[in-house]
């Protein structure tokens, strides 16, 4: 099964995750075809899933499932890749580790975690860790906004049972890290994110959010709704693109 893809700094490549019920991987895929995919890392495991290369192209976070330790945080050195060797537990508590963003600068990271016995939005040094800061409670992935002084995630909206308040938390990152209590931006049928990645981000001039949203009139709180999924095929994918004809499924 593939995972979220993530864009490399300079937009050459992404990286997926394939795994299934013994091991998986990363892969690097060159979008301009001219090499095949690339093979990163392959590890024991029933889960993986990319979230975020640090601003130098050299480390991507990325989360594994195994039955032993549950769902940890591993840093994959790509200038050391492939190879098992390349990737080092980062992150790896008794609770469930994942959902990670290196912040703009590459000196921070913000991801999710129930260490604690409840999910909280948490931010520490990059690569050394250290201290943990505080962002939120709540079991979404964090985004970074492009200037790196705020932090984005979505909670449940106490409002509407169908709908999630997109929060934004104003983050300073110099002289010490200090975050402000969150506040919330808008609401909307926003999907959570989930085992298959992020559901909303941010676009490089940070004006707009693009957010997976859920069917009208359906409930589902997680990327894993209450509604059918479907299978949808587009074939000759890049001439509809050109030609501004691909739409979303329905």
């Amino acid at each position: 099964m593939p995972a979220q893809p993530v864009w490399t700094p300079d937009a050459k490549a992404i990286l997926y995750a394939r795994y299934g019920p013994i091991e998986g991987e990363i892969v690097r895929h060159s979008l301009d075809g001219g090499v095949p995919d690339e093979v990163l890392v392959r590890l024991p495991g029933t889960w993986f899933c990319p979230w975020s290369i640090s601003p130098d192209g050299r480390f991507l976070l990325f989360s594994r499932y195994v039955p032993e330790t549950g769902a940890d945080l591993l840093l994959l050195d790509l200038e050391a890749a492939p190879g098992a060797g390349a990737a080092k537990p980062l992150v790896a508590t008794t609770g469930s580790d994942w959902g990670a963003a290196i912040s703009p600068d590459g000196e921070w990271f913000a991801y999710t975690s129930n260490e604690s016995g409840q999910y909280e939005i948490l931010i520490e040094k990059f690569p050394e860790r250290g201290q943990k800061t505080r962002v939120s409670s709540g079991e979404d992935t964090p985004v970074w906004s492009p200037d790196g002084r705020e932090l984005y995630f979505t909670v449940q909206s106490m409002q509407v049972n169908a709908e999630r308040d997109m929060m934004a938390a104003r983050v300073e990152l110099t002289p010490t890290l200090r975050v402000s209590e969150p506040r919330r931006l808008f609401s909307g049928a926003a999907v959570r994110g989930g085992d298959m990645g992020r559901t909303f981000g941010v676009t490089p001039d940070g004006r707009r959010f693009l957010l997976v949203r859920n069917p009208p009139g359906v409930l589902a709180l997680s990327l894993y709704g209450s509604y059918t999924a479907q299978l949808v095929v587009v074939q000759n994918w890049f001439a509809e693109l050109r030609r501004g004809q691909v739409e979303s499924a329905p």
